[in-house]
């Protein structure tokens, strides 16, 4: 299979830095609460001297700023678990977006 397909996420920095070092395609993602990283602009950059292709954190701990930042460093921003209507559109900015409820995302999110 294409490895430019897959996807793989983990907590774990070291790890998806030894992944990047033996495969230069495939797409990887750090994930780890924002409590967790320390100052989030430098993780950021850390992560795109990395090679890592996102950062997953729970949604509500993006800001617009803090987007625009990882975009402007070739980092993707992804949000998990946006359950509500009401979070899954605050959440509309992200790259990806992680919830239990699909047909809430599709009604949701349906282009406006």
């Amino acid at each position: 299979p294409d490895a430019g397909r897959v996807w793989l996420v983990h907590h774990d920095l070291s790890l998806l830095s030894r992944v990047r070092a033996l495969n230069s395609s495939v797409r990887l993602v750090h994930e780890a609460p924002l409590s967790q990283i320390g100052l989030p602009e430098e993780h950021l950059a850390d992560l795109a001297r990395r090679g890592i292709d996102a950062q997953n954190t729970r949604w509500s701990g993006w800001t617009p700023a803090l987007v625009s930042r990882a975009h402007e460093l070739g980092v993707l921003a992804f949000g998990s678990l946006a359950q509500t209507a009401q979070e899954l559109t605050k959440a509309r900015g992200l790259d990806a977006i992680y919830s239990d409820h699909l047909e809430l995302m599709v009604d949701t999110l349906r282009p406006y």
